[in-house]
């Protein structure tokens, strides 16, 4: 009887120990996220130089805010012939029409999306592998200096990335939970960020060797995979 109740007692000891340092660990990771976030912040205005797309991509959004028209008036021979992409100019035109034109109110937009990423690597992560290593993924990210200056450009292709991220999280959740609606909002993230930019065909095709068709046929669901690419699927899985 006694021996039963020291195991016990041993078994709760070790638990509670490994829920401990699980959270030290956690929390370690999670201040050092935040801290160079607010780095990340801080730094908007002066690190790096100012790149000539950001220019490009606020005229337009300043255009569209006050003409009315998503155009590009920098080029002279562009303002007619060039369509730019409504969802990809959205948030810049949100951020000046609440902030006003400005150097930090466009890459304050780059900042937000960067945060976005960095949420969705942690879920893809502790889905995948454990809260720990979804702290791991996203601190890696973070720290990254590719990471570091998307961050702070104010550009789409941080967006991209996490409109990809989010898409690729809600297609493994959908696998694994066999939800339809996950694929679906999966499917519409992939689709739409075609109107941030043209990247986002890469997108596409990182996702389509995993793609899957569910079809209902005797009362159930039978997934089937698109083009027969269960080789290359076995292969991702």
């Amino acid at each position: 009887m006694q021996i039963t109740q020291l195991r016990r007692d041993n078994r709760l000891a070790a638990f509670i120990k490994g829920i401990v340092h699980e959270k030290g660990v956690l929390g370690f990771i999670f201040v050092a996220i935040v801290g160079v976030l607010l780095f990340n912040l801080y730094s908007l205005s002066s690190f790096p130089p100012v790149f000539i797309d950001e220019s490009w991509y606020a005229n337009v959004a300043w255009n569209w805010l006050t003409e009315g028209v998503n155009v590009d008036s920098i080029h002279a021979l562009a303002r007619q012939n060039v369509p730019w992409p409504y969802l990809g100019i959205l948030p810049w035109l949100i951020s000046f029409a609440v902030a006003g034109l400005g150097l930090v109110q466009a890459r304050t937009v780059a900042w937000v999306f960067g945060l976005i990423l960095i949420v969705g690597t942690f879920l893809v992560g502790r889905r995948s592998f454990g809260r720990i290593v979804g702290a791991l993924a996203a601190l890696l990210v973070v720290i990254n200096p590719a990471y570091l200056q998307a961050s702070h450009y104010a550009r789409p292709d941080i967006m991209l990335a996490a409109f990809g991220m989010f898409s690729y999280f809600l297609l493994i959740s959908g696998f694994e939970n066999e939800r339809r609606w996950s694929h679906f909002f999966a499917g519409l993230l992939i689709g739409l960020s075609i109107d941030i930019h043209l990247n986002a065909i890469s997108i596409q095709e990182g996702h389509f060797p995993q793609l899957r068709i569910l079809v209902f046929r005797f009362g159930r669901f039978i997934e089937l995979d698109i083009l027969c690419l269960r080789p290359y699927i076995a292969r991702c899985e």
